[in-house]
């Protein structure tokens, strides 16, 4: 193993916590690797953080305005054309030593085909004194159309390599908000994933966190599908744009059920009720075809 690591960073506002996540970075048992970080237009200390501190001199920083979340990571694999790997990373996580080794090691071995690695990892209080849970491998496999209606791979647990860079590389930034969505679903439809049920990192769940989905951000969630604001469209006709002449008849009818600017009653019946499961937890699924039928996704 020795192909080199870019660790990629989306920092905004993130002084509190950015240089305990870079330290376990730097601390990884794995040491081919590059730290490049994208500040979105902090308006508080994170990039003077990060300047000031020695041990931090061959971090690449680029200070830009702010753009969201999803297109940052896109930008920053434009800024990293060089490399073998990618790494998505939250400013605001703990990594386990050994996580890029896992990664690394796997990888290696799917050389040829787009590849995604996601490790597992537990969750824990905002201060990290508290485990309150963890996110490990499914039960069931996951297939290509679950990754339509959900994120199935959160970004900040995936590393990629330079195959499934570059078919994530052919969408347009200006056309897509989340980069690890259309990363599974790529990796699930032209290429291979590992799920890895090692523990890889501390995830903080903190209040505002996207990935903290408690009953509050859950209810959240569903209202804001309700006024039709979710990424699903978004990624579902972009994927389209891009793959869709590449992929079997199958499952570009099942991705077209969602590719509607007006309700269509024949489609949103089609999708309510598909036999399969489009979600792990019964209560998940159930929202999902309500919205559905209504078509709000």
């Amino acid at each position: 193993m020795c192909g080199t690591v870019n660790v990629l960073i989306s920092a905004y506002n993130g002084e509190k916590y950015i240089e305990e996540q870079i330290d376990s970075i730097l601390q990884q048992t794995y040491k081919n690797i590059k730290i490049i970080i994208r500040d979105d237009g902090s308006t508080d200390s994170t990039v003077k953080l990060i300047e000031a501190n020695p041990l931090y001199k061959d971090i690449a920083i680029y200070k830009d305005s702010n753009i969201g979340h999803g297109k940052s990571f896109l930008k920053l694999l434009e800024y990293t054309p060089e490399g073998d790997y990618w790494a998505f990373c939250d400013q605001d996580d703990v990594w386990e030593p050994q996580k890029l080794e896992w990664a690394v090691e796997w990888l290696d071995k799917q050389r040829g085909r787009a590849a995604l690695y996601h490790g597992s990892y537990d969750m824990y209080s905002e201060d990290l004194s508290v485990k309150v849970g963890e996110y490990t491998r499914p039960t069931s496999k996951i297939k290509f159309y679950n990754t339509i209606t959900d994120s199935v791979y959160q970004g900040f647990s995936v590393v990629i390599n330079r195959e499934l860079r570059s078919l994530l590389r052919r969408c347009d930034i200006e056309r897509l908000t989340a980069h690890d969505w259309m990363a599974g679903m790529i990796a699930e439809q032209f290429g291979t994933v590992f799920f890895d049920a090692r523990i890889t990192a501390k995830h903080r769940r903190l209040k505002n966190s996207l990935s903290a989905m408690n009953l509050s951000n859950r209810a959240a969630w569903f209202m804001k599908a309700l006024q039709g604001k979710t990424e699903i469209s978004t990624t579902v006709k972009e994927f389209l744009r891009v793959f869709g002449d590449e992929i079997s008849v199958s499952d570009r009818k099942i991705l077209e059920w969602f590719d509607h600017d007006k309700y269509c009653m024949k489609d949103a019946l089609k999708k309510a009720c598909y036999y399969k499961r489009w979600r792990p937890s019964i209560p998940s699924e159930i929202a999902i075809r309500v919205l559905m039928v209504l078509g709000k996704v």
